[in-house]
């Protein structure tokens, strides 16, 4: 028998890594560009793409 989690559980939890995937997202997104305009002067959406 398996143990199945209720649906709305199973969703938070999904919604729970999102959140997180998102966030390490940004702060990398953050990261580059702190380290484009200390490099360069400037961050280009050229140079993130």
């Amino acid at each position: 028998m398996c143990n199945q989690v209720p649906p709305a559980e199973q969703a938070g939890r999904f919604a729970r890594a999102r959140e997180v995937q998102s966030r390490a997202l940004l702060e990398d997104y953050v990261e580059l560009i702190g380290d484009l305009i200390t490099a360069h002067g400037e961050a280009r959406v050229a140079d993130i793409a």
